[in-house]
């Protein structure tokens, strides 16, 4: 069995103006800069979004390298949306990252992965 990553992307973006996930960074946008970073850590990557047009451009934009879910829940909170993509996640740990978080250090993931097996989570400070 492996484990799962949970990235965020269903914020409204109300203070930045435009959806974050799909702003371009170098060649790129943010999303596939996480997806490409934990890739190579996890066999499951699962996408959150708010609403189906949010769902319907992403995967436009990620293609097949991941699983994009529409948050189940009217509370539009990233806590609502880190239990739905728990609630779809097939491995028993999950790594959960937001979309803008493109320069995610892989090591540290991998080792907050490891550091989690028999708790229930393990958060860095």
């Amino acid at each position: 069995m492996g484990n799962s990553a949970i990235i965020l992307a269903g914020g409204s973006s109300t203070r930045f103006g435009q959806d974050k996930a799909l702003l371009q960074l170098g060649t790129k946008p943010l999303i596939l800069h996480v997806l490409d970073r934990v890739a190579g850590i996890v066999n499951e990557i699962i996408v959150v979004v708010n609403t189906e047009e949010q769902k319907n451009l992403l995967q436009k934009t990620i293609k097949h390298k991941a699983n994009v879910f529409v948050d189940e829940h009217k509370t539009r909170t990233p806590l609502a949306g880190a239990f739905t993509g728990f609630n779809h996640a097939k491995n028993e740990y999950a790594l959960l990252l937001a979309c803008d978080t493109p320069f995610v250090n892989t090591e540290i993931a991998q080792f907050l992965l490891e550091t989690c097996i028999h708790k229930t989570a393990s958060i860095p400070r």
